[in-house]
């Protein structure tokens, strides 16, 4: 049975190894996203997310004797809450929400539905792509080769560097495979990190689960498909992490039905 054709119980994890959760949509550029005006509209529909930073930043070049000169490289406005947990990154060409802390699947699904609403007359009629992105970072006690990775987690994922042949010596590994699913992608990077190139506070080697889930394309916007297109993806990413974690890492990570 294909992951997509399997529901796996939901789970919240005590020790959540979850880095970053980002949702996504891009369109055609609009310049005026860019207006100071707007901005300030912006900041006023997004008031729990006082702290502003961008659009533009100056960067300062050195020229040896000659001096310097400055070059204004355009970044997004980015609102973002008192915490700095909880962002909203808006370019001429995309709008996004992304949280380091997860607050879990409801929570994230209202503040992009909220997010999105705030905006929707400020953007243009037709989105290029929407994703939803998923990063994990496993740091399991003990888990210290990819031997041990190898029986914590799906073999196919460990696959190649988990074997007898060259695991022993293997320092780091990243794999990435996208999947076709007819007009939507699914990209998972994935891969190991020795602990020996880890802050000394790590409890162990670590592994890496990032799972881009994706559409590029173009589409008429309307903030119901999108919340639509975005729960599918959700029920992918978790279906694909899920089903690549072993019960011992479910127990580690304190796993509790949700």
């Amino acid at each position: 049975m294909a992951f997509d054709e399997t529901a796996l119980a939901r789970l919240r994890f005590a020790n959540d190894p979850l880095r970053a959760a980002v949702a996504q949509v891009r369109f055609p550029a609009t310049l005026s996203l860019r207006d100071e005006q707007v901005i300030a509209e912006i900041t006023r529909r997004l008031p729990d997310l006082p702290e502003l930073t961008g659009p533009t930043s100056q960067v300062q070049f050195p020229l040896g004797a000659v001096g310097q000169f400055a070059l204004t490289q355009h970044e997004p406005a980015r609102f973002r809450d008192a915490g700095g947990t909880t962002m909203v990154s808006i370019a001429p060409d995309s709008a996004s929400v992304e949280y380091t802390i997860y607050p879990g699947w409801e929570a994230f699904e209202a503040r992009i539905r909220s997010t999105f609403e705030a905006i929707d007359d400020l953007l243009p009629p037709v989105l290029t792509r929407v994703g939803l992105r998923y990063v994990n970072e496993l740091l399991i006690p003990g888990a210290e080769t990819t031997g041990d990775w190898r029986r914590l987690l799906d073999e196919e994922m460990v696959g190649f560097i988990g074997g007898e042949r060259i695991g022993a010596r293997v320092r780091r590994s990243l794999e990435q495979v996208t999947l076709d699913m007819g007009e939507d992608e699914v990209t998972i990077r994935h891969g190991y990190v020795a602990r020996r190139d880890l802050p000394e506070a790590a409890p162990s080697s670590l592994y890496l689960f990032d799972i881009d889930v994706y559409t590029e394309q173009p589409g008429r916007r309307s903030t119901d498909r999108v919340m639509e297109v975005l729960y599918r993806y959700h029920q992918w990413a978790w279906t694909l992490f899920r089903g690549s974690i072993g019960d011992d890492v479910v127990a580690a990570l304190g796993g509790e039905p949700a």
